[in-house]
């Protein structure tokens, strides 16, 4: 044992040896202090080096090994490890994080449950299903609905309860409209400027049923949710042709621009990407009339490409396929992008067969052509995903 350990701290020992020989050059007296303070410097951060070294090659180096390590011990940077799972999307990535929803806390590392440990373990657990919900997997499904239905039961700890929000807002990502009552009674309970209150509302707005028209008429004019949110709102409403959704994001709408014409920042912000993704005939006749009454200026340009985007979202979906299949720069530049967030939001299966066909840029203009093939290939990625969310039944094995 004492040899192995000797033969481990070679490098080290070669390091000490380099400096003896330096002072000795250097006629350095070892009663020095400072030259002894040196020497033992030098050879404390030779041995540091070899215990990494050591410990390094000795660690697994694949993400999976990396992430069971982690999940062993309760040591290293789980989060990051799991969304390393998520971006490497492999069938195994897949299988650990589908084991790691129901992971649990060593025995070894908390051999009592207390409060502490069933935090870390909500924590693993929902972090786990965000990278989940990220792939579009069809097997979260059953999980999240297991937590809304045990976190729904339970107002008093709902604030506070990690799973149930992941659940809330999961779901609404998969339109799972068999959950909808539940999500529902869940913003019902909850008090005003609660997390779970925002997550909620956002979350019967995203599933958008014609069912809770009267709750979302409700809900739009709640001051304690947020105007991202409440924009959301307003387009479900659009979307079953009601027209105070209409009115209250026009209403958005124009104090963005309204900032824009006083000091040329803002835009319309949340309320014009809203809009953006509405091809409501209503709504592009009444942005038409407003734009004709503005002066030529920034804000008219505003509202004219919105209009723009507006009618892609209006357009038969074969129209839209055609443009996203462009792949040239000076035809496609402002309309290929919307085009393919288009199909994500209204297309079927049958569309990501197109989606995952599309041509990459002909070519960009200088200096953007890495930037713009990389944004091409996540809102492709994030459209198929979303088309795969809405259908996940169809993927179930």
């Amino acid at each position: 044992m004492g040899a192995r350990r000797l033969q481990s701290h070679a490098p080290a020992a070669a390091c000490l040896s380099v400096a003896l020989c330096h002072m000795k050059h250097q006629e350095y007296e070892m009663r020095n202090t400072k030259s002894l303070i040196l020497l033992l410097s030098i050879a404390a951060s030779a041995i540091c080096l070899t215990a990494h070294a050591e410990q390094d090659a000795t660690a697994p180096t694949g993400v999976i090994e990396r992430t069971r390590l982690a999940l062993q011990t309760m040591e290293g940077p789980r989060q990051s490890l799991l969304e390393e799972l998520g971006n490497a999307g492999t069938p195994e990535a897949k299988q650990l994080l589908l084991e790691a929803l129901s992971f649990t806390v060593p025995k070894d590392v908390a051999p009592t449950p207390t409060e502490w440990q069933r935090h870390l373990e909500d924590e693993v657990r929902g972090n786990a299903a965000r990278q989940l919900i990220r792939l579009a997997s069809p097997e979260i499904v059953p999980t999240l609905r297991l937590w809304l239905a045990e976190g729904s039961t339970n107002r008093a700890a709902a604030e506070h309860d990690q799973l149930l929000h992941v659940a809330v807002t999961g779901l609404a990502e998969y339109r799972d409209t068999n959950s909808l009552a539940t999500i529902e009674a869940v913003y019902q309970d909850s008090t005003c400027h609660s997390v779970v209150q925002e997550i909620s509302a956002d979350a019967i707005a995203t599933i958008g049923a014609q069912s809770s028209t009267n709750l979302l008429r409700r809900m739009i004019w709640n001051d304690c949710l947020r105007i991202d949110t409440r924009c959301k709102i307003a387009a479900a409403l659009v979307r079953h042709d009601i027209n105070l959704g209409r009115d209250i994001l026009l209403a958005f709408y124009e104090l963005g621009i309204a900032k824009l014409k006083d000091d040329r920042s803002g835009g319309g912000g949340v309320a014009r990407a809203t809009l953006a993704t509405l091809g409501d005939s209503a709504l592009i006749q009444r942005l038409t009339e407003r734009a004709a009454r503005e002066p030529p200026s920034t804000v008219q340009k505003n509202i004219t490409t919105l209009i723009d985007e507006m009618r892609i979202s209006a357009l038969p979906l074969d129209d839209v396929t055609a443009i996203a299949a462009d792949s040239r720069w000076a035809e496609g530049m402002y309309r290929r992008y919307p085009a393919i967030h288009r199909l994500g939001r209204d297309g079927s299966i049958e569309v990501i067969a197109v989606l995952e066909s599309l041509r990459p840029w002909d070519s960009v203009g200088t200096g953007a052509y890495t930037i713009q093939q990389q944004t091409l290939r996540d809102i492709t990625l994030n459209s198929i995903r979303e088309i795969k969310r809405r259908n996940w039944q169809h993927f179930v094995k």
